[in-house]
């Protein structure tokens, strides 16, 4: 029969082992639902991973761009879990994100995480169910830079394999590969318990229906 020492040793190494997976799984090796994209910009190469920041995102959510910026492992470039896989600080002077949504866009400066290097931020509450574009710009290694991102409507796979080939984008700047997406925000309905909530849009297209009517009853009643 097992001591009681024995017993909390058992206990205290399960605590320990559970504790470990917790902090790995905070590391820079996260990254969740996002698309990675490989480049070589002048003689250098860098990696990065994009998302929604707060996944899952619903309309009206407080969210915003997610961006990893890192120089890749020689042996495995589109790995972010490679121990050679290093974190690049101090981005946020050199990149900005610009969101768009249809014909709409807006420039946001990126804010570093000085908790997770390489890691940054830019909040913004998507108030549509739409396809949300991100445009990371700027300039790097002397050169002008211009990252696509865009959202998937429904389930998309961060494995799936876009782009494998090298294309040439401009003299400087060649892009190495493309894995995986991120989903589109969700309707605000869709997150919604136990009652039902409609977006910040629905409602108002919802008054601006019951005005029209209220107008036409008056008017027929003249």
């Amino acid at each position: 029969m097992r001591s009681k020492f024995t017993s909390i040793s058992v206990t205290l190494g399960v605590i320990a082992i559970a504790a470990l997976v917790f902090f790995s799984m905070s590391s820079k090796g996260l990254v969740y639902a996002h698309q990675k994209q490989l480049y070589t910009i002048g003689n250098n190469k860098y990696l990065f991973a994009a998302g929604f920041l707060n996944e899952p995102v619903y309309v009206d959510d407080k969210s915003g761009v997610d961006l990893y910026v890192y120089t890749p492992d020689p042996k495995d470039p589109m790995s972010t879990d490679s121990n050679s896989t290093k974190p690049l600080e101090g981005m946020q002077d050199s990149l900005k994100a610009e969101i768009s949504a249809g014909p709409k866009t807006k420039v946001l400066d990126l804010e570093p995480d000085e908790e997770q290097p390489g890691h940054y931020t830019a909040t913004f509450i998507p108030d549509v169910e739409t396809t949300y574009k991100f445009r990371i710009f700027g300039n790097l290694s002397g050169s002008p830079l211009n990252i696509d991102f865009s959202c998937s409507p429904g389930a998309v796979s961060e494995h799936t394999i876009i782009s494998n080939f090298t294309e040439k984008i401009s003299d400087t700047v060649t892009r190495n590969g493309v894995i995986g997406g991120y989903e589109c925000p969700a309707p605000r309905s869709d997150g919604a318990f136990p009652e039902l909530i409609l977006s910040n849009v629905d409602i108002a297209k919802k008054i601006s229906e019951l005005e029209s009517r209220v107008s036409a009853l008056e008017n027929a009643t003249k």
